[in-house]
């Protein structure tokens, strides 16, 4: 007969193994953005938010409960941008640009930006989405949930 005096809790060995963290975020609303100004994305809705860490009534951002690497994908829906506007869209962890794409517009109907890579966050860092444009115009962002959203996914 074996006794086993420290029993091991399949809980602990798989919580350094599986990541909860992960969240899924979007618009309820199409959001103005001013011309020439880098606004924060007021993402408001969670399609998912397993570990609750994305503030969707105060700040919009997601704050890390665990250290890690976190993969973050962001894509904005501008609504009837001029052709030749620069639309851009930026990552920010802790308020500084960690991740930033721009596109220039060449034909008068809906523009993309979008951007994502791995971030590398401590407990209580944070991110936020950043969108701007040169249209001259205040110009809209989509709140359609499959055009413009913002995901991040702790993997280590």
């Amino acid at each position: 007969m074996i006794i086993i005096s420290n029993p091991i809790n399949l809980a602990d060995i798989l919580s350094g193994i599986l990541f909860t963290s992960r969240c899924s975020v979007y618009l309820s609303a199409d959001q103005p953005i001013p011309t020439d100004v880098w606004t924060k994305i007021l993402f408001n809705v969670a399609l998912y938010d397993n570990d609750s860490e994305f503030d969707l009534v105060t700040n919009y951002r997601f704050i890390a409960e665990k250290s890690g690497v976190y993969h973050v994908s962001c894509l904005l829906h501008y609504l009837t941008i001029a052709q030749g506007t620069v639309v851009q869209v930026s990552i920010r962890k802790n308020g500084a640009t960690t991740k930033q794409r721009g596109i220039c517009h060449y034909a008068e109907v809906n523009e993309y930006a979008g951007v994502s890579g791995d971030i590398p966050l401590a407990e209580g860092d944070y991110l936020e989405a950043f969108a701007m444009h040169d249209n001259g115009n205040t110009q809209d962002v989509s709140n359609v949930l499959y055009r413009t959203y913002f995901d991040i996914h702790r993997f280590a």
